[in-house]
């Protein structure tokens, strides 16, 4: 079931690959065996597939959960304890590195219209490149960064960038955030959390006319 949920989200598929790692987990911790390292591999897994959009606080305690299980049934040099390791280390690396950035992007995203955020440069049936803009207020300062997507097998090219475009919301936002609509011409308040992903995702489809 976890190699499943893997191969949901690396197809993007995140909402199905979430709700089937959260199935396995359930089961394993059914089981009620102390320790359990299937315990622990779905624990890993959860926290994978909310580390890959960008929710590192609900992924972080799952990542600690799993090692916490490991070491008391591993040794110290035991490949899943060092790829535990990592993963935790590099959730913690991200929500550091969110912490750091959060503010400046929140006077962007409030003083700037947000659609103006994410300009599309280029897009064919497979991949496309986007530019995700910024600017302070009351400040000349602006920054850009282009952004590749490669759209997997069978995934719509439109949904790709969208999606991409919401990995990169998520790492300033985990919650409720203000989007100005140019094509509803109003600001709306939207939600990065991941219950609210096929609703996020339907909305930014919109407003990019992708539907």
């Amino acid at each position: 079931m976890n190699d499943e949920a893997t191969a949901l989200y690396q197809d993007g598929r995140y909402d199905q690959a979430t709700a089937l790692a959260k199935k396995s987990l359930q089961l394993a911790q059914s089981d009620n065996t102390p320790n359990n390292p299937d315990v622990a591999t779905s624990l890993s897994k959860l926290a994978a597939i909310y580390a890959a959009q960008g929710f590192f606080e609900q992924a972080e305690p799952l990542s600690r959960q799993a090692l916490a299980i490991r070491v008391k049934k591993l040794n110290a040099e035991d490949p899943d304890i060092v790829a535990n390791q990592a993963q935790l280390a590099g959730i913690n690396a991200a929500i550091l590195d969110r912490n750091r950035t959060i503010a400046p992007f929140k006077r962007i995203s409030t003083a700037a219209n947000s659609s103006s955020i994410f300009q599309i440069l280029n897009k064919d049936a497979h991949s496309a490149t986007f530019a995700f803009n910024g600017s302070e207020p009351n400040s000349r300062k602006r920054w850009r960064q282009v952004i590749e997507v490669d759209a997997k097998q069978g995934e719509d090219i439109d949904l790709a960038i969208v999606r991409r475009m919401i990995q990169i919301i998520r790492t300033y936002y985990t919650g409720d955030f203000n989007w100005e609509s140019r094509r509803l011409g109003r600001t709306v308040s939207m939600s990065a959390r991941p219950e609210d992903t096929a609703a996020l995702e339907d909305f930014m489809m919109r407003e990019f006319d992708f539907r």
